[in-house]
Order: structure tokens, then sequence, then C-alpha cells
């Protein structure tokens, strides 16, 4: 068997706590951390940044989470002899957190696969292998090709990836990383690609998608979800930037194929 996936979990919360299990599954286990948390290895724990990547070979043992805070994650169990492929040619190593910072990289990945698997009667596990292959092609170049952020930037991403529902200022954002707003627009945009504004509107529109495509809240109840007070704004933002209303999208999505 080439390639299967088996389960997938999107922005799962979990409260304060390790998962442990012994055995570990049958299957490997893909982890995308969304927030801050830590994972148990031979040496003793090792501490996982946020939006971080870790792989577990089957039957492992596995623990992970946080003993501090709550924590968001997301996952896949994949099974077949085309993962150790992946892992190898992209220098992937197992049991090893690999920041890869992009956080759209593995929400893309989580909506590709959902549409596939709800969209048709039976999912063809080679599209489903070319999205996992592509997100691991991405990991490895965005791992190696950033140097390590600045950990005040990091927690201003942090701050803004961890409550899709406040929208703060830019002196508020300043405050957190303790920098001058003019600074932190430039380093933020240095380390990110994006200036924080622009960040906290990419990170509320794709946090958006998901929910138009995964829920069947309204758009009144998305937009209150995402911190806008008004409906109608988000709308004009999300169509400013995606081409389309939220309503059109997420008739697109529904009628896609």
């Amino acid at each position: 068997m080439d390639f299967q996936l088996h389960a997938f979990g999107i922005h799962e919360r979990m409260p304060t706590g390790l998962q442990h299990y012994s055995s570990g599954i049958k299957e490997w286990l893909f982890i995308f951390f969304h927030d801050e948390a830590q994972i148990g290895t031979a040496e003793g724990s090792v501490h996982v940044s946020p939006n971080s990547f870790v792989v577990w070979e089957p039957k492992t043992e596995q623990i992970y989470g946080s003993r501090i805070v709550e924590w968001d994650h997301s996952w896949l169990h994949v099974q077949g002899t085309a993962i150790p492929t992946f892992l190898e040619e992209n220098n992937l190593s197992p049991r090893t957190p690999i920041p890869y910072q992009q956080s759209s990289i593995a929400d893309a990945l989580m909506h590709r696969l959902y549409q596939e698997e709800t969209k048709w009667s039976v999912p063809d596990s080679r599209i489903q292998k070319n999205h996992v292959e592509n997100a691991l092609i991405d990991i490895a170049r965005a791992s190696t090709s950033k140097q390590e952020i600045d950990p005040r930037l990091q927690r201003v991403k942090r701050a803004i990836d961890s409550q899709p529902q406040l929208t703060p200022t830019l002196q508020e954002l300043a405050d957190i990383a303790k920098l001058s707003v003019p600074h932190l627009c430039a380093q933020f945009k240095k380390a990110f690609g994006q200036a924080p504004v622009a960040y906290l509107t990419h990170s509320k529109i794709e946090r958006a998608k998901h929910l138009l495509s995964t829920r069947k809240d309204s758009i009144s109840e998305i937009s209150d979800a995402l911190g806008y007070s008004d409906p109608f704004h988000f709308s004009r933002m999300f169509k400013r930037k995606i081409g389309l209303s939220p309503r059109q999208w997420r008739s697109e999505q529904t009628t896609q194929g």
C-alpha cells in the first residue's frame, strides 16, 4: 500500500496536560502544533514552538501536549510505503519538532483533505497523497529558509493566531513585543512576510474559510466569532481578499465537484 489516510482532526483544542500513549498507534502520526507545547523523547522533554510539525513512527511511544495552558493542534493518521520516502527526501526526522512559522501550510492542508473527504463518496488517495507530500515540501522549505525568529515577534504572532476573535491595535501588539510600533512593523514583516495588520487580516480570513467550510453557522455568527462587530464589514473584507462574498464562497465549496 502506497498511501492511505486513516483519520484526521482540525484545530482540536486540548485541555492543559500531556497525552501519553506508551505503545503509540499502528499508523504514522503527524501533528501540527498551532500553540506552544512540548513532546517527550528518550532524552527528556523537548519544547515545541507554535506552528511546528512533529511526526511519530507507527507503534512508538507518544508524549505531547502542554502542562501549562490549553493547546491547539491538527493531526493525521497515515499509512503506506510512501511516508518514509517523503520524510527522507525532505530531511524530516521523526520525534523532532520542525518549525515552519507559516500557519497557512497546515491550515491549507487540512482544508484540502477535508474537502476531498466530504465532497466525494470515495476520496481519492492519490490526491490526498499529493496534498500531504506538498505540505511536507512546504514545511521543509520553510524550516530551512527561516532564521531563528525573535521570541518577541513570536509572542505577537502567537497572540494573533491564538485569539482570532480579537482585533488588537498596533500599539497593543507593540506592547506585547515591548517594541515601538514602527520597529515592530518592520521586524514582523521581515520575519513573516507581512506587516502585523496584514497578517491579522490574513489569519482571520483563513479562519473564516475554515469555519465556512466545516460548520453551518450563519455569516453573522462567524463574523462574531472572528471579532467583527458588523457582519457587513466582515463580508466586504472577505470579498476584497478572496473575490467572493462569504456566502458565495461557501456555496462554491458546497457545489464543487
